[in-house]
């Protein structure tokens, strides 16, 4: 069911408005949708990104520290970091609830984050999560161990060696349907392994 919305009247600098203007018109949106999209996105990500404690670094500065990293270093840098990010994932409320590992891994880590693209596969055999992204072989190993440690918390049961790691991408397996079962939002405490909701969630 769509959002509904609501009609606000805010001040905003005239030069901010014209900055949107232009960015809305090169994007094909309205103006009206473009500053929608940027509260949305910092009221449910970047202001809870914030709170966690973020920096930006260049593509190029990032790959040199990357790549001076063996993989068994590589490995405890990204259980390190995934136990951290879920203890503070697991202060959020959300609107609907506390975030399910879709929505943590969707909302938080690639949009947000950007430390890949999320795209959802299916084959007879298997339903897949498949993060591409552009920072190597290592980046993908780090990514491989960062999401078994989530996994494990969820108590999915992927097996780490079923993650498997491309120079651009890694590719996660669950049963067939279980993404389609995955709402974004679920009870985060419970952690019974299998995600509330049985509605197909749009990517």
């Amino acid at each position: 069911m769509k959002e509904q919305s609501v009609p606000r009247s805010f001040r905003i600098d005239n030069d901010v408005i014209k900055i949107l203007t232009r960015i809305a018109e090169d994007s094909d949106v309205t103006l009206n949708l473009l500053v929608s999209n940027i509260l949305k996105e910092y009221a449910l990500t970047r202001h809870n990104l914030n709170k966690f404690g973020t920096i930006t670094l260049s593509r190029n500065t990032f790959m040199i520290l990357l790549n001076g990293i063996n993989e068994k270093k590589i490995a405890e840098i990204a259980e390190s970091a995934a136990t951290n990010f879920l203890e503070f994932a697991n202060q959020l409320l959300l609107p609907s609830g506390f975030p399910s590992f879709r929505h943590i891994l969707k909302r938080y880590l690639c949009e947000g984050c950007g430390w890949a693209n999320y795209y959802e596969a299916n084959s007879q055999e298997n339903d897949y999560i498949v993060l591409t992204h552009n920072y190597g072989e290592t980046f993908s190993t780090f990514l491989k161990y960062y999401v078994s440690r989530v996994l494990t918390e969820f108590r999915m049961g992927v097996p780490l060696d079923d993650i498997k790691t491309h120079r651009t991408c890694i590719t996660i397996p669950f049963p067939p349907k279980v993404l389609a079962r995955m709402h974004p939002i679920t009870a985060f405490l419970e952690r019974t392994g299998e995600e509330a909701g049985i509605e197909n969630v749009p990517l």
